[in-house]
């Protein structure tokens, strides 16, 4: 009579797995089953280690892939949160179409991948700050959580982004274009979107709070949807609009070029708007404090909207803004401002002028400066600018 022995194969904590492309199945570290698969040409190692009720991922290195390539990492339902983290992606010299991670993703270096969807960022094994470095374009990029404590670095451009929670002590940046950027909720503490060659459209849909907007290039166009506060935005080459739902209150927004339109639906204060030879074309606000304009261009027109039947010249005595140009005198006072609003005219305001005035037909003349008020909807309200 014969006896078998039946062996048994044990995975030793931080051993890696060399694996055709294919697919591995593990448990994460609360229970839940993972499956990390690769399709296309190349394969993979695997490093893991045996934590709590499973197996944490330490590092995916990739070999011999290519631009037909997937890696996919995904979490099924289980006991934990339905979440995998990655610690390491290594792909240097590799190419990638896809990579999708479930969870957290902390450090990834790789040449090529051209769409990237992941949970979040997160810090490493380590606690170090979460760091993608990409070596080329990017056509898309999705987080379906926060951008945080780390930095997304694109040597290319970036064609569209989502961001689905907050850019928070992070940055993104692109050493080609920003062609299309939502964040759909803050970018706060101290946290930085920079692209070299231009920013296309970037969608902010809570607050810029103490943080930068930067290119080297043009900006297009830039919404905020909540508030800004003590921080840059900043388009070398030109700034073409700005639109906050909001306030602006310790800002600057510079170019060296021409600055096309901020649209603020409430105040600005304390903000400085610096443009270059090109000047300003048109600052809307429902009230400004301490608002400076400076540069050698023209400042075409500052719009207040200003409500005037609850009193436009009790309001418009607040209204202070410094303007340093070469053909402006400086500052004008906020007396300058409630002397030229008795000039204006307005049916239900100032009845004691004649209804045939042209809000525009009193000018306070500075050397080829005016000032003047009208009265209307948004965008007519305090008018400011060159007068030839």
């Amino acid at each position: 009579m014969t006896t078998s022995q039946r062996q048994r194969l044990e995975l030793e904590p931080l051993e890696a797995r060399r694996l055709l492309a294919g697919v591995i199945d593990i448990v994460d570290v609360d229970g839940d089953p993972v499956r990390i698969r690769l399709t296309g040409p190349g394969d993979f190692d695997v490093t893991l280690t045996e934590v709590d009720q499973g197996e944490r991922i330490d590092a995916i290195t990739l070999f011999d892939t290519t631009s037909r390539s997937k890696l996919i990492v995904k979490a099924g339902r289980g006991p934990g949160d339905g979440y995998v983290d990655v610690d390491t992606v290594d792909g240097v010299g590799q190419e990638l179409n896809q990579l999708f991670v479930e969870g957290n993703l902390g450090f990834l270096e790789i040449d090529s991948v051209r769409k990237i969807n992941a949970h979040t960022t997160a810090a490493s094994i380590d606690e170090s700050d979460a760091d993608w470095i990409i070596d080329d374009n990017v056509r898309s990029l999705v987080l379906r959580g926060s951008l945080e404590y780390g930095k997304i670095e694109i040597n290319g451009d970036l064609r569209r982004a989502i961001i689905h929670g907050d850019i928070y002590q992070a940055s993104l940046v692109v050493d080609g274009m920003i062609r299309v950027l939502h964040v759909r909720s803050d970018v706060a503490e101290d946290s930085l979107i920079f692209a070299r060659d231009g920013i296309g459209k970037l969608l902010v849909r809570g607050n810029l709070d103490f943080s930068n907007i930067e290119t080297n290039d043009l900006l297009g166009r830039v919404t905020i949807r909540q508030d800004v506060f003590d921080s840059v935005i900043f388009g070398n080459d030109g700034i073409r609009r700005i639109v906050v739902d909001g306030g602006v209150a310790d800002t600057t927004i510079e170019s060296s070029g021409g600055i096309g339109v901020i649209d603020v639906w409430n105040w600005i204060e304390n903000t400085d708007l610096i443009a270059g030879p090109q000047g300003i074309n048109t600052v809307f606000a429902y009230d400004i404090d301490n608002l400076t304009l400076s540069g050698p261009g023209d400042i075409k027109h500052l719009l207040l909207d200003n409500d005037p039947l609850s009193g436009f010249a009790a309001s418009a005595h607040q209204a202070s803004a410094y303007v340093q140009a070469e053909a402006a005198p400086s500052p004008l006072a906020a007396s300058d401002f409630q002397a030229t609003a008795t000039y204006a005219t307005y049916d239900d305001y100032l009845v004691d002028h004649p209804a045939s005035e042209h809000p525009y037909s009193e000018k306070k003349d500075y050397n080829g400066w005016f000032i003047s008020f009208s009265f209307g909807s948004h965008g007519n309200g305090l008018t400011f600018g060159y007068h030839s």
